[in-house]
């Protein structure tokens, strides 16, 4: 821990130390996977501290496993930049705020909850490819100017010595770690570079101008019902989402896409959005998710268990008439997904809060049944020992 500790503060005392001088000559992009030696003078030791850093979050437990999926991003990258050969490496991390941000030497991270937001491959690939042209264009060099350093060795130290535990972790961290990433320090010009760079990229793709803006807008719903609506997230400045959404509109390019996903990413999507689902009410973003939830379109494209999600966000959410859309949305979900063990844990509680003691015993024990490895399989089990008790003196 120490070492790690002392190699990502030397991470951000690099980019200390870098950000102060102006730049002495013009930095040109890179046309292929370079190598240390032929990088700028301090670049090379930004690379290093990095790969010090991706190391370090994967010790974490940052990483979002799914490898299946991680290979079908790193497939996409690779297709938006065939010259660079796979060098950009694209990781998923486990943390629900919707962003995605690229460190110095190319080492790519989406977020999983940008991505079980974004509809298709052709939204994440116009991420990938804005991300992929921060590193072409060697932002993270060309911008350092701009780095907010104290905010960068404060979420430095932080990812070495804070609490640990994914998600809960990266979100403790709020945006300091998009600082080193850089997503918060290219600024206005640079983000206008990256997103016509990584348009142009897209569209060879297949990717159109709906999906390529839609990558924008799904952003902005989210922003408009966030509760951190001050939160860095990703595209949300520099300048601000409706700008860029109508610069990205105004662009040359056919408007639909012609990108094909295949069923098995259908399915490795589905199944990312089932992982993503309760950890966004984990994290108490109840009015983002009612807010996309309740939109028929949006629910469809989602796997059916998501209607029990969106029950737990009303119920959480409590405003006024939410109890009873709540019980409305608990009450279908059987229907549309009746072997999923979480509903049958949900209407226990509901039973057991209603004081039906027989049907909460069935619906715990189902639960159980299917799922016997629960995380919180005491804790039901103590409910269900709870009202067998209560049965008993009656």
């Amino acid at each position: 821990m120490i070492r790690q500790t002392l190699a990502l503060t030397a991470l951000a005392t690099a980019v200390a130390v870098s950000s102060l001088p102006r730049l002495a000559h013009s930095v040109e992009p890179f046309t292929r996977a370079p190598k240390l030696t032929e990088l700028a003078p301090e670049e090379d030791r930004l690379w290093d501290e990095s790969k010090e850093l991706t190391v370090a979050l994967r010790r974490r437990g940052a990483l979002f496993n799914d490898a299946a999926y991680a290979k079908r991003l790193n497939e996409i990258m690779t297709s938006l930049y065939p010259e660079f050969g796979g060098s950009i490496v694209v990781r998923i991390i486990n943390e629900v705020t919707p962003n995605a941000f690229v460190f110095p030497n190319g080492d790519v991270y989406f977020s999983l909850g940008l991505l079980a937001r974004l509809e298709n491959e052709a939204q994440i690939a116009m991420v990938l490819g804005h991300e992929g042209a921060h590193f072409v264009q060697r932002h993270g060099y060309r911008g350092r100017q701009s780095r907010l350093v104290a905010g960068t060795l404060a979420g430095v130290i932080g990812i070495a010595g804070g609490a640990a535990g994914g998600g809960a972790m990266l979100g403790a961290l709020g945006g300091q770690l998009l600082v080193v990433g850089g997503a918060a320090g290219h600024g206005r010009d640079l983000e206008r570079e990256a997103d016509a760079i990584g348009f142009v990229r897209a569209q060879k793709l297949g990717v159109g101008k709906k999906d390529a803006v839609r990558a924008f807008e799904v952003l902005r719903d989210f922003v408009k019902h966030a509760q951190q609506p001050d939160a860095p997230y990703l595209f949300a400045s520099h300048p601000k989402l409706d700008e860029r959404i109508e610069s990205l509109s105004s662009n040359q390019g056919a408007e639909e896409t012609t990108l094909v996903a295949s069923e098995q990413f259908r399915e490795l999507h589905k199944s990312l959005r089932l992982a993503w689902l309760p950890q966004e009410i984990t994290a108490g973003r109840y009015r983002a998710m009612v807010a996309a939830l309740e939109d028929e379109k949006i629910r469809q494209q989602m796997p059916p268990e998501a209607l029990l999600y969106l029950s737990e966000a009303y119920r959480l959410r409590g405003e006024s008439g939410d109890l009873e859309r709540a019980d409305k949305s608990l009450d279908e979900a059987p229907k549309v997904a009746p072997d999923y063990a979480p509903v049958s844990r949900a209407l226990g509680l509901r039973a057991m809060r209603w004081g039906h003691r027989d049907d909460a015993l069935l619906r715990f024990n189902n639960y159980l049944k299917r799922a016997p490895q629960a995380a919180d399989r005491a804790f039901i089990e103590s409910y269900i020992k709870q009202l067998e008790d209560e049965g008993k003196k009656s």
